[in-house]
């Protein structure tokens, strides 16, 4: 008996049974079995007595009065559902394959650079992706998905230094935070920003939110008020209506554009906080298309830098850097 469970145990599942077994199971009599599986009721016995040598264990309880699971026959069930179900789910992820290189692919873009460069990460994916899925938002609120494989690529300010094992990273562009305030307030300091009109800023838990806060104490700063605000364009909205100032990367507060009229955009003093911006995807998941997007990335990047530099904000980004 010892060496019939030993080697019942090496025995590689056979899919075929499983599925004759789970058919077995849903009918309410052998003769249901039989009649779904289109064999005989002596057909019905043989699969399940060849499956339980194959395990090694008794599946069901046989009587006059027909089958009953036990409880090994129960736990065999739910695995062999889920074998299935997986084994389904296998065979469609393969057939997508079939028409492109990726199916399917979920991206986040964060929120302030997601206007200048979603249209050429678009283009350099429509070719190669299936289903494409876009989100886009504060950066590093989406960082738990992608750790959790919900996001397949993630544009955001998480340069993941400490998983340089598992995850590629692209650098796309780095820049310094600049002072956003009403047009009225441009002439203002940030001391006397801070005593008149609320700071807006990010959700206490996000890095831009502790470095700006660094950067304030080291500049001998405390605002009077503070409104956390976890969207860009809420800020801008709060700030064009004169209600409040924020410091912002230069790139997300010229998302303006036909309304940049309404703020006062310029540098911060004082070696301001950096924002590193870069692409990441688990390490070889898909060869080369990962740097093939972030060059197109860039190329956006550049292409509407150099076009902002012409006008308003030409002095806040000074500081912008594509890599």
């Amino acid at each position: 008996m010892g060496s019939t469970s030993a080697q019942a145990g090496t025995k590689n599942l056979d899919l075929r049974l499983l599925h004759q077994y789970v058919t077995i199971c849903r009918q309410p009599t052998l003769a249901a079995a039989a009649a779904a599986l289109g064999v005989s009721k002596p057909a019905v016995s043989q699969i399940v007595a060849r499956l339980e040598g194959e395990l090694g264990v008794a599946l069901f309880e046989r009587s006059r009065a027909g089958m009953r699971l036990l409880p090994a026959g129960r736990r065999l069930l739910d695995l062999a559902q889920t074998i299935i179900e997986d084994e389904r789910d296998a065979l469609a992820e393969m057939r997508g394959f079939r028409e492109h290189a990726i199916p399917r692919l979920r991206v986040y873009v964060m929120e302030s650079l997601s206007p200048l460069i979603i249209t050429a990460l678009y283009a350099a994916l429509a070719d190669a992706v299936g289903a494409l899925s876009v989100e886009s938002g504060r950066g590093e609120t989406c960082v738990p998905e992608f750790l959790r494989g919900e996001i397949d690529l993630i544009v955001s300010t998480e340069l993941f230094e400490d998983m340089a094992d598992t995850v590629d990273v692209h650098l796309l562009c780095r820049q310094d935070l600049c002072l956003v305030a009403p047009p009225a307030a441009s002439a203002a300091s940030l001391a006397e920003l801070a005593a008149t009109l609320p700071l807006v800023r990010a959700p206490d838990n996000t890095r831009m939110h502790g470095s700006i806060a660094r950067y304030l104490a080291g500049q001998g700063v405390r605002p009077t008020r503070e409104l956390s605000c976890r969207s860009l364009s809420a800020t801008l909205e709060i700030v064009c209506a004169g209600r409040g100032w924020a410091l912002l990367p230069p790139l997300g507060a010229a998302s303006l554009r036909d309304r940049l009229d309404l703020v006062a955009i310029s540098p911060l003093p004082d070696r301001p906080p950096v924002q590193k911006v870069a692409l990441a995807v688990d390490r070889d998941r898909f060869l080369e298309m990962p740097s093939t997007v972030a060059v197109a990335c860039r190329e956006a990047l550049r292409e509407h830098t150099s076009r902002l530099r012409a006008g308003r904000t030409a002095s806040a980004l000074a500081s912008v850097q594509v890599y």
